[in-house]
Order: C-alpha cells, then sequence, then structure tokens
C-alpha cells in the first residue's frame, strides 16, 4: 500500500508537472498569436495608408498631365496668334502709320513674352513629372 501511494503520489505529480507544460505551451500559442495578429493589423494598415499615398500621387501626376496639356494648347494658340499677327503685319507694313506699326510691334511682342513664358511652365511642369516618375 505504501508503494502504491507513493507511485499514485508520484503519477500525479507527473500529470501536475505535464498540465503545467501545456498550459505553458498554451500561453506561448496565446502570445505568439496575438503578435501575429497585431504584425498582420499593422499590415493591413499599412497597405491602407500604401493605396492612399499611391492613390494621391495618381492623381497629382495626372493633374500635371492635365496642366502640362492645357499649357501646350495654350502655347500652340499663342503661336498661332502671333503667326497671323506676323503675317498681317508684314502684309500690311507699308499701307501702315507708324502709329499702327508700333501698335502691331508691341502686341506681337506681347505674343511673344507670353509664349515664352509657357514655354517656361511646360519646361518646369515637365520636369516635375519626370522627376515623380
Amino acid at each position: 500500500e505504501g508503494g502504491e501511494t507513493h507511485r499514485s503520489m508520484l503519477e500525479g505529480a507527473e500529470s501536475l508537472v505535464g498540465q503545467i507544460r501545456l498550459q505553458g505551451q498554451l500561453n506561448d500559442i496565446d502570445t505568439t498569436l496575438l503578435e501575429k495578429e497585431k504584425l498582420l493589423s499593422e499590415l493591413v494598415k499599412n497597405q491602407r495608408d500604401f493605396d492612399n499615398m499611391r492613390n494621391t500621387y495618381e492623381r497629382k501626376m495626372e493633374d500635371m498631365q492635365k496642366d502640362i496639356r492645357q499649357i501646350e494648347e495654350e502655347r500652340d494658340k499663342v503661336l498661332s496668334e502671333l503667326t497671323v499677327l506676323d503675317r498681317k503685319a508684314s502684309e500690311l507694313q507699308t499701307n501702315q502709320s507708324r502709329e499702327d506699326q508700333e501698335r502691331r510691334a508691341q502686341e506681337g511682342e506681347r505674343f511673344r513674352e507670353r509664349l515664352r513664358v509657357l514655354e517656361e511652365e511646360l519646361k518646369k511642369m515637365r520636369k516635375k513629372v519626370k522627376d515623380h516618375q
């Protein structure tokens, strides 16, 4: 009976040690799961942030491309007006008064300055687009 009690106590102790080990393993698994859930939440947040930044970037690129097209259209219009003005000026030069010639020359200069400004803006916008690609 004494040996059996001792054996029974030994088995109980071993069972208790096994349960303690199992509980420790379960705690480790719970800790690991919590860490992985936290990492997954961070990953989802980072992906959302990345998507938002990408969308903002793409919108800005589209806006810059639109600005470039508008500047090109305006530049082409100014070039066309300047060409017409130059042609008219040369056709009418002999029949115009000095005052008309000066007015047309000033108008032409204004168009040339606008053209220079537009070409500079276009150059800057293209550089911005190139730098952001």
